[in-house]
């Protein structure tokens, strides 16, 4: 079998406990079918084959955002949770323990709260 693509002279940072780093990448329809030395690689290119010279570039594993919003994700985990209320007063209590441990002037945000889940279905 040979391979459609092959990514040679590179910095291939393979995720593999037992090799971390490799130098070539081998590619058939789409799917990586080996990581190796170039030379590994070499014996499963012809004339067919379209090569890429990373020289020395580095190649990590595809991180694939499914449209999560990662950033947003981040900045909310300082946020406080306000999902378990179930009335004003408990986000009221919820927010005077945020507010013991916060240093003063800094904002406070707050996500995730539901007035239809409230003892009374009011909005704060």
């Amino acid at each position: 079998m040979y391979a459609d693509l092959a990514l040679i002279n590179g910095n291939i940072i393979t995720m593999d406990s037992k090799k971390l780093r490799a130098q070539a990448i081998a590619i058939k329809n789409q799917r990586i079918i080996k990581v190796g030395t170039n030379n590994q690689i070499s014996q499963l290119i012809e004339d067919s084959t379209k090569i890429i010279q990373l020289e020395g570039r580095t190649v990590i594993p595809g991180l694939i955002d499914t449209h999560i919003h990662l950033v947003a994700f981040g900045r909310h985990l300082d946020w406080l949770d306000l999902t378990d209320c179930k009335s004003i007063k408990d986000m009221q209590t919820i927010l005077k323990n945020k507010i013991s441990q916060t240093i003063p002037n800094k904002w406070i945000l707050g996500r995730g709260w539901n007035e239809k889940n409230f003892q009374k279905n009011q909005f704060p």
